[in-house]
């Protein structure tokens, strides 16, 4: 069995150990599912040593890796979005500028804030931007892009 064919046969039972975990959280629980699906798949394939039970291996696995994830994320700390002073050799347009950021980065979530801010304001990769939050490549790339089209969104509307 490879680790697509195990979603597909253990879809329901994951969906619900990871809504049970996230405790009616809809934006973890979407989190956590992608991050499942990029997981469950490793673990079958290259983890697995085919002598235990397949199931409750990847069950085990899956549930200690979900549960370690929600104490990371309510763990983290909060971004640091406080503004800085600004040096007294600055124009006013940068510091127009830089409020105007501050401001249109205060219409996302803390969470969204703290990945645009790492990407496009510190310059991180994303891989280490993985590191820094404890996440894979790939997850961090998808959080990314959703949390840019979130603020698109956002500073569209206002």
């Amino acid at each position: 069995m490879n680790g697509m064919e195990f979603i597909v046969e253990h879809e329901q039972r994951i969906r619900r150990m990871i809504r049970v975990a996230c405790r009616g959280n809809r934006a973890m629980l979407d989190d956590l599912w992608d991050e499942a699906m990029d997981r469950v798949p490793r673990l079958v394939d290259t983890l697995w040593d085919g002598e235990r039970p397949l199931t409750p291996y990847v069950m085990h696995s899956l549930r200690w890796y979900i549960y370690k994830r929600i104490r990371a994320l309510k763990n983290a700390p909060e971004p640091l979005l406080d503004e800085t002073p600004v040096d007294d050799r600055c124009d006013e347009d940068t510091h127009d500028e830089s409020e105007e950021v501050y401001n249109i980065l205060s219409h996302v979530s803390a969470y969204d804030s703290m990945l645009i801010r790492m990407r496009v304001i510190e310059g991180m990769s994303f891989e280490k931007m993985g590191r820094k939050l404890g996440l894979l490549q790939p997850t961090v790339r998808k959080r990314f892009l959703a949390a840019l089209n979130r603020l698109r969104e956002a500073y569209v509307q206002s």
